[in-house]
């Protein structure tokens, strides 16, 4: 059984790295070659051990079993420097997905956080654009929160600016600190089902089904027109006039007169409801549109930020590409040759135009913001 492992020294004054092909059998423990594998990196501390996936392994496993596979990366354990703190426990995997550190991985415990360029600081950046002491984040049992420290530069989250108070660092969010975008959230991991074989893991991948990229269109109200005027009708009120008028004269008779008045005086009425009720019917159109737009805006809002979230998943950033390599996680190995995001590489974030669409009247259909998702090619 042939495998290639990596052995790591970051502390020794040797090579740091070195790459070893060992040849043994399946009853090769790692004590049988703990010693070699020392030597290989200049160390002739006997007593040290080695740890792999971020645990001490015990000499009696035996090599070409899970973690002593092919590729497998050993670092030497050495002791931590005396009088170094102990670290608080982790609450938060606070994670570099946008700027010059994209990948990066921060993990805080309980208590206030500093975020920014100076060496002090809990949250280190190597960016130009943050200020020494940039951003505070508070991290206690209820949550996550952020407040701006007075920077050069103000941060946002999710595209909103966030100020000198305390502001809720919800899982998701995306936080914008100069050209630097950091997150946190919880990601559920699923290891692909797997067997190892004389040191090789081989993967049993599952079934793709990939869907077609959701377009949303969202239909925005028409505005309602306005009612016609309308216009008192003078001749058909003044002709029965003159005609009762003119009976009253020729046939010597007074009643003939309240004829006269009565058909104006009925037409008059007739306009005026006819024109009151014109008026509330718009008013009620006008309150039921304002109703519908509202729910248009409802759903686009929600269209877009689903659409936000698809496009971030179709694009991993590194801290997740990371974290699935970690895991060794099914998405791992789930794309192949024939899907169309097979060698698709994510170049970075920016402001892109949106798939949703938005039909209706021009008037009251807005105009559709820039999404901050990444950008591919292959």
């Amino acid at each position: 059984m042939r495998l290639l492992v990596t052995v790591v020294d970051p502390q020794g004054d040797g090579p740091r790295c070195q790459d070893v092909l060992l040849e043994t059998d399946a009853r090769t423990t790692l004590g049988d070659v703990a010693d070699d594998l020392r030597r290989c990196i200049g160390c002739t501390d006997e007593h040290l051990g080695f740890r792999a996936e971020g645990r001490l392994l015990e000499p009696s496993l035996l090599l070409g079993e899970p973690p002593l596979l092919r590729g497998a990366v050993l670092t030497l354990a050495r002791p931590s420097t005396p009088g170094m703190p102990l670290p608080t426990e982790a609450v938060v995997r606070l994670e570099v997905v946008g700027g010059p550190g994209a990948g990066g991985v921060v993990r805080l415990g309980r208590g206030l956080h500093v975020v920014g360029r100076s060496g002090g600081c809990a949250v280190r950046l190597e960016d130009g654009t943050v200020s020494r002491h940039h951003l505070e984040l508070s991290v206690s049992s209820t949550g996550v929160a952020a407040r701006d420290l007075s920077p050069t530069n103000g941060s946002s989250m999710d595209a909103v600016p966030v100020g000198c108070e305390p502001r809720p660092f919800l899982p998701g969010s995306r936080l914008r600190v100069g050209s630097t975008t950091l997150t946190h959230r919880v990601v559920p991991m699923v290891p692909g089902a797997s067997t190892v074989s004389e040191g090789i893991r081989h993967v049993h991948r599952p079934p793709r089904f990939m869907t077609q990229p959701s377009i949303s269109e969202i239909e925005f109200p028409r505005r309602p027109a306005k009612p016609e005027r309308n216009r008192l009708p003078m001749i058909a009120a003044l002709v029965p006039m003159l005609l009762s008028a003119l009976l009253s004269v020729v046939l010597r008779s007074p009643v003939m007169m309240l004829f006269a008045l009565l058909t104006p005086g009925m037409l008059l009425g007739q306009w005026w409801s006819d024109r009151r009720q014109g008026r509330v019917s718009h008013r009620r159109r006008l309150i039921e549109h304002a109703r519908e737009l509202q729910r248009a805006e409802s759903a686009l809002r929600v269209a877009l930020e689903r659409e936000h979230t698809e496009r971030h998943a179709e694009a991993p950033d590194l801290a997740l590409v990371a974290a699935v390599v970690g895991a060794l996680d099914a998405r791992l190995w789930e794309r192949r040759p024939v899907d169309r995001d097979h060698l698709a590489l994510r170049l970075g974030v920016g402001a892109r135009e949106p798939r949703t669409r938005v039909a209706g009247d021009p008037a009251d259909r807005p105009e559709l913001p820039s999404l901050d998702v990444p950008s591919s090619c292959a």
